[in-house]
């Protein structure tokens, strides 16, 4: 069998009527639809279909064309406002602008712009809030006229006032695509061994059980046709990526635990050693809740005079408690864990919490005022900073890192403590968080005498490293071509 043959047998009802329609000529999709009879919908399929088996060409023109808005064609219709004022004032010769507004001849939101125009023109003058008429002519008002008529018949006018109209929201501008469609030398082959005749696209239960079946003839399907791609609705993968996270950890033994948002100094700083001097703490670097201002410590009496002595005591400044009552939005997830360390935990125990923090950082590629931190703590006897680097080990293993490494660093609440950075081939080295085992001016006050292990690591930037995702700001797209480009759909 013949190529032009076998792809004649293959073709839709659809494509063989545009075909056929098409012949020898070239036609645009709306010429295209009244020559076949169909509707310009399926001559848009069909011609997909044809283009992709190499039998049509398809031609664009780019076209420029004015039409009227709904404003443009009311006017056309009742008159433009100043043309509607004029009318008026040629029977009353002057009027105050309170009764032309009484006289229902005008709407209140177009007699500015329509003033403006009759004594711009010099047809009115204004004096005392009345208009007077002191031009009887206005054929200027005839030519605009002459433009929306033009222009709700299709054609282009070439008249001074077009930019006015488009201006006032009257006319507006629209790029049209014209489209001529011409068959090929594959098509016009194809053409002699298209026939008429009805086929069967598809195999109904009535067609069985009649058994008329039996003496129909089927269309040949052809598999390579083009079909629209689907993209239902699914989980987003950065938060696929969290949830893995959080089961990975869960089948470690770790127990997540919870904290609030809104949080007040005391948590998010005071517990931690912080000095409420210390540059990190000031407006710069937290976002302060304006109301209410402050929370209530009564619960925490006793902790407080503790946190405070020792702060006195380290620091040498003075410790303010309306300080430690303010409301902030936490700026580290590190608030949370120090919650569960005064709360009822186990010893030993093992405790992970993913959330959002905020600090007002300036936006750029590794930085955002909102970001998800995965936060942590290990309590026990005989810990040390060994243990730390191997579960920042497998940290890096969940996020597709190659290498890591531990750098020295200084937190107030830890000692030692470590920045953390990752490594992976084509994307190179990237800081994701801190490191550290708690300070003992953090446990006293709290009354824990274990060994601490803490971090706070950029959960953001784990997925970046991930996914080789160059700009943080693409992790919370909102952009569906590219989250589907870039898999963010898959399963």
């Amino acid at each position: 069998m013949s190529k032009e043959k076998e792809l004649a047998e293959k073709l839709h009802a659809l494509e063989r009527k545009v075909l056929k329609a098409l012949s020898d000529k070239t036609l645009s999709v709306e010429e295209l639809a009244a020559a076949s009879g169909l509707k310009e919908a399926n001559v848009e399929r069909a011609l997909l279909w044809l283009k992709s088996k190499g039998l049509i060409e398809v031609s664009e023109k780019h076209k420029r064309i004015y039409t009227l808005t709904e404003l443009g064609r009311r006017y056309l219709k009742i008159g433009l406002p100043e043309e509607r004022i004029f009318k008026f004032l040629r029977g009353v010769k002057k009027i105050r602008i309170c009764e032309l507004l009484n006289s229902g001849s005008i709407e209140k939101d177009e007699i500015d712009i329509a003033i403006g125009t009759l004594k711009r023109n010099g047809i009115i003058k204004l004096a005392e809030n009345s208009i007077e008429l002191i031009r009887d002519e206005f054929p200027e008002i005839q030519e605009k006229r002459k433009v929306l008529r033009d222009i709700s018949e299709g054609v282009i006018p070439e008249s001074p006032f077009l930019h006015e109209m488009l201006r006032r929201g009257i006319v507006q501008k629209v790029e049209k695509v014209e489209r001529s469609v011409t068959i090929t030398m594959l098509g016009r082959e194809v053409l002699k061994w298209v026939k008429e005749g009805k086929e069967i696209d598809q195999l109904t239960p009535q067609l069985i059980l009649s058994g008329k079946w039996k003496t129909m003839k089927f269309r040949k399907y052809d598999i390579h046709s083009p079909a629209p791609k689907l993209f239902p609705g699914r989980i987003n993968k950065y938060i696929r990526f969290i949830n893995s996270i959080k089961r990975a950890l869960l089948g470690l033994g770790f127990q997540e635990m919870k904290g609030p948002i809104v949080e007040m100094n005391f948590f998010n700083c005071d517990l931690l050693f912080m000095p409420q001097d210390h540059p990190a703490r000031d407006i710069h670097n937290i976002f302060f809740i304006k109301n209410p201002s402050s929370g209530d410590l009564k619960e925490f009496r006793e902790m407080l005079k503790r946190v405070r002595k020792i702060h006195e005591q380290s620091w040498g400044i003075s410790f303010s408690e309306e300080f430690s009552r303010r409301y902030v939005l936490r700026s580290h997830c590190t608030a949370v864990s120090i919650r569960k360390l005064i709360s009822k935990l186990d010893i030993p125990g093992k405790y992970f919490t993913i959330g959002r923090c905020y600090r007002p950082d300036v936006l750029s590629w590794k930085h955002l005022p909102e970001f998800f931190q995965l936060d942590g703590i290990v309590i026990g006897k005989e810990l040390n900073f060994r243990n730390l680097i191997y579960i920042l080990g497998i940290f890096a293993e969940l996020c597709g890192a190659e290498a890591y490494r531990i750098l020295p660093a200084y937190f107030p609440f830890t000692e030692p403590s470590a920045e953390v950075a990752m490594y992976k081939e084509g994307f190179g080295w990237i800081e994701i968080g801190g490191a550290g085992m708690l300070r003992p001016e953090v446990l006293r006050p709290i009354g824990i005498k274990e060994e601490v292990l803490a971090w706070g690591l950029g959960l953001d930037r784990m997925f970046m490293l991930k996914e080789g995702f160059k700009d943080i700001r693409n992790v919370f797209s909102r952009d569906l071509r590219w989250l589907i480009q870039n898999e963010a759909g898959n399963r």
